[in-house]
């Protein structure tokens, strides 16, 4: 039916409604029939009511039309947006096992917790239409008869998206010799450019007190291993294109009962040198030397023994940390500084300056003569230290440079203190000696006059 349709059946009903409600007064006497209306006959009136007088014509008020309403047409009106299916919130949860790299199947206990939790008593299985969100496996007990878990991978934890998969894979293995003292947990991490990285990486760790050996491709990866030392054996893969430059905190750990070791592999887009050199009161030293090279804003560590030395590492900002000296020695400075900025392909050097301790030495004489005893003094420079009642001779190592000598007492009976040499202030160089020799002399102790005699 069309909007004019529409308007042409209300327009017919008010005249119609207007119509009646005339014939209606017309009747109770209250207006004249309109035309073409006729009104009601004397015998069609009621027989107990007289028909009402005649009254003056009243002239009834023009139509009014109630306002008509809009209807769009076809053309205009909107057209309802059609609802599709709602929007996926559910995903499917896989859990396999493997035994020494290969697929295994049986009776395993774990539990999966997280927007929902689930328990099983098998693998492989699958978990469907569960809720999206982060869920986390947790090996309870059971799995391939005589070994042990090595790894979940890709992760214990993972995010399962909307309408998506994730998948847990329980890593077995018999390849590694339980220790008698226990396990712990070897883990291994990646960077790239000292950055987390995440991803495939073939690698192998060796025990080297006879725990066997353990294989992962990818981390980061969690193994549950025998306690003893673990040394990184080899990687190969990684991200496309960077090269292996470390392995931090080192290639070898020692694992304890119930503790936890991680093993980092260090990756670079690019690749740099730092050469690490030390001197030793001015002249060039080599020797060993504890110092770690850090990659400054991330947890790259590289820990280093000796000097000279030089690495091959992933650009960017590096520091140097110094943990130790050459014998008799004390640090003084690093240059060009303490932190550089390595480019691709460059290479920077770190001079770490090192000063062998001096000694002061504190003599006295008496009367020209060597004199030992206690005396009390004040040494002020670099360092600054004093005694009271020290026993001289006496001597100490001390930094180079300037000092001064203060004698505040003690020294022999009956003597004072005549001079200083070579001199109160001496200056002393790396390495070098420098003496104090306080002088004193005897003094003569005159008795008291006699008192006078009485007359």
């Amino acid at each position: 039916m069309t909007s004019k349709e529409v308007r042409e059946i209300k327009r017919w009903l008010m005249t119609g409604l207007v119509a009646v409600a005339a014939m209606a007064m017309v009747m109770a006497g209250c207006a004249p029939a309109p035309e073409g209306v006729a009104p009601p006959s004397a015998e069609e009136a009621p027989s107990s009511e007289k028909a009402p007088p005649p009254k003056e014509e009243t002239q009834l008020p023009a139509e009014v039309s109630p306002p008509e309403e809009e209807v769009p047409s076809p053309e205009e009106a909107p057209v309802p947006e059609e609802e599709g299916p709602p929007a996926p919130t559910l995903g499917t949860i896989v859990v396999n096992a493997t035994l020494d790299g290969s697929p295994w199947s049986g009776g395993l206990d774990y539990t999966m917790s997280g927007p929902a939790t689930m328990s099983a008593i098998t693998v492989p299985d699958s978990f469907a239409n569960k809720p999206i969100g982060t869920y986390t496996v947790t090996y309870n007990s059971g799995g391939p008869s005589g070994a042990v878990l090595a790894s979940i991978t890709p992760s214990e934890s993972q995010t399962l998206p909307v309408g998506g998969a994730i998948t847990f894979s329980l890593n077995f293995t018999k390849s590694v010799i339980l220790s008698p003292t226990g396990i712990g947990t070897l883990n291994v991490n990646a960077t790239l450019d000292g950055y987390s990285w995440t991803g495939n990486v073939n690698y192998t760790f060796t025990g080297q007190t006879g725990q066997g050996q353990i294989s992962g491709t990818s981390v980061p990866g969690s193994f549950t291993v025998a306690t003893g030392s673990w040394a990184f054996t080899s990687a190969s893969g990684g991200p496309s294109g960077a090269v292996l430059f470390s392995v931090t905190p080192d290639t070898i750990q020692t694992l304890t009962p119930g503790g936890t070791i991680t093993f980092t592999l260090n990756f670079a887009s690019s690749l740099g040198t730092i050469n690490v050199n030390a001197t030793l009161d001015g002249h060039s030293w080599s020797g060993a030397l504890s110092y770690h090279l850090k990659l400054v804003g991330t947890n790259v560590e590289i820990s280093a023994t000796s000097v000279p030395q030089s690495f091959t590492v992933c650009p960017g900002t590096w520091g140097l940390i110094v943990y130790s000296t050459p014998p008799l020695a004390f640090y003084v400075s690093t240059t060009p500084s303490v932190v550089i900025t390595l480019t691709p392909g460059g290479t920077n050097t770190f001079t770490i300056h090192f000063h062998s301790y001096s000694t002061i030495s504190i003599n006295a004489t008496l009367d020209g003569s060597q004199w030992a005893g206690t005396v009390s003094f004040t040494v002020v420079g670099p360092e600054t230290f004093s005694g009271i009642d020290v026993y001289v001779p006496y001597s100490t190592q001390v930094r180079d440079g300037t000092y001064t000598i203060t004698y505040s007492g003690g020294g022999p009976a009956e003597a004072i203190l005549s001079s200083i040499t070579p001199s109160a202030a001496q200056t002393v160089a790396p390495g070098g000696t420098i003496t104090f020799t306080l002088n004193f002399i005897s003094v003569e102790i005159y008795p008291p006059p006699p008192e006078p005699r009485a007359q």
